[in-house]
């Protein structure tokens, strides 16, 4: 099974072929590189219950095919604003292959150096998800350090597919529109606390063209939460191509997502009185 690139739409990691041993035989591996720039850190303290979303942190995957064996490399980690950002590698783990994608599952508790101190690490699951071509795209990491710290990475692009639908928001019993054709990919920047939506094949309703390229919903105010982020604003005007279109405006919105899980989308069309409601699984 080959690991894949993300469509275009979304570039957020780079997977590379490569291969152990100069001399010994060759192992069918393959390493992802996640940079920081592309995640966040949300750390709930059991201490106090109360969570704090950091800088993200540099991952390194190894996934060995011949062994079904995953290794985590976790660099300039940063689990609270009060200490310095550590590193540390966790040792070949299981990983288990699924109808859903390729998963690591590892509650048991592993001790590892991290710089002067010694850090331990369970409940650890990194979450892989097929896709209709044969890649798999990496959707969740998360840990417990310490038996204290929740760490779940909440990456800054956020692909889904779904069900689309729409509804005559005056009559929504009268003939509404429903498509999985629609592809759903949700970028939020932690600095300025917006999210922005993207549409790729966007069809709301019947007679809406096929061929209308990437729809934008941009500069849309998000606020995180324990197990992701949530978005809304009253109006906004949608873009295609870098060109606003204000005759279409968007109202209403609201989002959710759920890190490497889910997608709930809302908003209305005023020109044509339409709601739409998005269900989305991470893809």
């Amino acid at each position: 099974m080959k690991f894949l690139k993300f469509l275009p739409l979304l570039m957020l990691s780079a997977f590379i072929l490569s291969s152990c041993g100069d001399d010994g035989p060759t192992e069918n591996t393959q390493a992802l590189t996640i940079q920081s720039s592309l995640n966040y850190v949300s750390v709930i303290d059991r201490s106090d219950n109360s969570q704090t979303v950091l800088i993200g942190a540099d991952y390194g995957v190894m996934v060995n095919l011949d062994r079904s064996t995953l290794q985590l490399h976790v660099n300039n980690f940063q689990y609270s604003s009060d200490e310095r950002a550590i590193s540390f590698t966790l040792p070949e783990l299981r990983m288990d292959y699924t109808q859903t994608g390729w998963k690591v599952n590892a509650p048991s508790p592993i001790q590892v150096e991290a710089g002067s101190t010694t850090v331990t690490i369970s409940d650890v699951k990194v979450d892989f998800v097929l896709r209709a071509d044969g890649s798999q795209n990496l959707v969740t990491i998360s840990f417990v350090m310490d038996n204290r710290y929740e760490v779940t990475t909440f990456f800054t692009h956020n692909q889904f597919i779904g069900e689309t639908k729409s509804t005559d928001i005056s009559d929504p019993a009268n003939a509404p529109f429903t498509t999985n054709q629609s592809r759903y990919l949700i970028v939020f920047d932690g600095k300025t606390k917006k999210a922005e939506v993207q549409i790729a094949y966007p069809r709301f309703m019947e007679g809406m063209p096929a061929n209308l390229g990437i729809m934008r919903f941009a500069d849309i105010p998000m606020t995180y939460t324990e197990d992701g982020f949530t978005f809304s604003t009253s109006s906004l005007i949608p873009e295609i191509a870098s060109t606003p279109y204000p005759a279409f405006a968007i109202t209403n919105l609201q989002g959710t997502v759920v890190a490497g899980k889910s997608l709930s989308l809302t908003f209305e069309c005023e020109k044509y009185d339409r709601k739409v409601t998005v269900t989305g699984t991470a893809y």
